[in-house]
C-alpha cells in the first residue's frame, strides 16, 4: 500500500488528523446551540452544557492540532504552496480554538451568554476558513491522498 503524500501521523496508512477534526466541530456546534437555548431560557443547565461542549471542543481541537502539526512540519516540504496553505489552515484553526476557549472561560466566569455567543460565531467563521484551507490541502496539494492507478501520487519534484 502506498503511503499518503506528506502525511506522517497515520494508523495503517490512514491520516489521523482528518479522523479527529469532526470532534471539535461537533462540540463547537453543540456548544453554540446550547448558547442559543441558554439565551432563550436562561436555564443554568444550558450555561453548563455550553461551557462543557465548548471546552471539550477545544480539548479535541488541541489533540487534532498536534497530529496536524506532525503532518505539516514533518511531512509537507518547506517553501511549497502546500506548506503555505497548511500554515494558513493551522492559523485559522488555532485562532478558532482560542476564540472558543475564551467563550468557554467567559461562561465559567459569568452567566451572560451574549459575548460567548458572538465569540462562537466568530469561531465558526474561523473554523469554516480553516476547513476550506484543509479542503484545499487535500484537493489541490494532495496532502493525505494515496495514489491509484488512475491518479498517481505526485512526487515532490512534480507537485
Amino acid at each position: 500500500m502506498k503511503q499518503s503524500l506528506y502525511v506522517r501521523a497515520t494508523v495503517k496508512g490512514h491520516p489521523i488528523h482528518p479522523m479527529l477534526v469532526g470532534l471539535p466541530i461537533g462540540f463547537y456546534a453543540a456548544g453554540t446551540v446550547a448558547l442559543v437555548v441558554l439565551g432563550a431560557t436562561g436555564a443554568d443547565f444550558w450555561q453548563r452544557a455550553a461551557m462543557v461542549a465548548l471546552g471539550t471542543g477545544v480539548a479535541c481541537g488541541a489533540v487534532a492540532a498536534v497530529f496536524g502539526m506532525i503532518d505539516l512540519f514533518g511531512g509537507v516540504p518547506p517553501r511549497t504552496p502546500a506548506r503555505a496553505t497548511g500554515v494558513r489552515h493551522l492559523g485559522a484553526n488555532a485562532a478558532a480554538l482560542v476564540v472558543f476557549a475564551t467563550a468557554a472561560i467567559l461562561l465559567r466566569a459569568h452567566h451572560a451568554w451574549t459575548a460567548p455567543f458572538v465569540l462562537a460565531l466568530v469561531g465558526f467563521a474561523l473554523t469554516a476558513i480553516g476547513g476550506g484551507l484543509g479542503f484545499q490541502l487535500v484537493q489541490t496539494h494532495h496532502v493525505g491522498v494515496s495514489g491509484t492507478a488512475d491518479a498517481p501520487i505526485p512526487t515532490r519534484r512534480n507537485s
